[in-house]
């Protein structure tokens, strides 16, 4: 008896220490990741993007402004994989990938076909802001497909680069 109280007592240690690990890793690891990708990532990845150009050519630097504003969404994405979401963290999201589009549009006003290609892809990042805004602070009164219209914003900025990359 007092051998199967001492396993039952193992056993319960054991639930303990899963129980404590899973929490850790469903609740507090991606806490961590979290806090880091937005304080580290996005910080740096914003102080880039105002940076020299370089000499690129105005197609090329419409592109590179447009993919950055893109990926400045998918990577806050991320951080909002599930409910509950943190409304004022969110907030932060919208305003710094607003900013990186606003960044690009003025980058983007020039006369090419890559340009007025980067500006299609633009407004329909905006456009899957906007959606994603909506479902995210409660105000969507129905759910459009984001990932497939992202996918139609990734399409738009590989034609841009392909034009830009042969000068138009």
């Amino acid at each position: 008896m007092a051998q199967s109280g001492s396993l039952l007592g193992g056993l319960i240690k054991l639930a303990v220490i899963a129980a404590a690990l899973y929490f850790a890793y469903t609740q507090i690891l991606p806490l961590v990741q979290d806090n880091l990708r937005f304080g580290g990532e996005a910080s740096q990845r914003s102080s880039l993007d105002h940076g020299s150009d370089g000499g690129e050519d105005d197609g090329l630097r419409c592109v590179r402004r447009a993919e950055s504003a893109n990926n400045r969404l998918g990577d806050y994405l991320s951080l909002f994989r599930r409910p509950p979401f943190d409304q004022e963290r969110w907030q932060t999201v919208v305003e710094n990938v607003e900013d990186g589009i606003r960044t690009a549009e003025v980058s983007c006003d020039c006369p090419l076909r890559s340009c007025d290609k980067a500006m299609e892809a633009l407004a329909n990042l905006s456009s899957v802001l906007a959606d994603l805004d909506a479902q995210i602070t409660g105000s969507a009164t129905s759910v459009r497909n984001p990932a497939r219209r992202q996918e139609r914003v990734n399409d738009l900025l590989d034609e841009a680069k392909a034009l830009a990359r042969r000068g138009g």
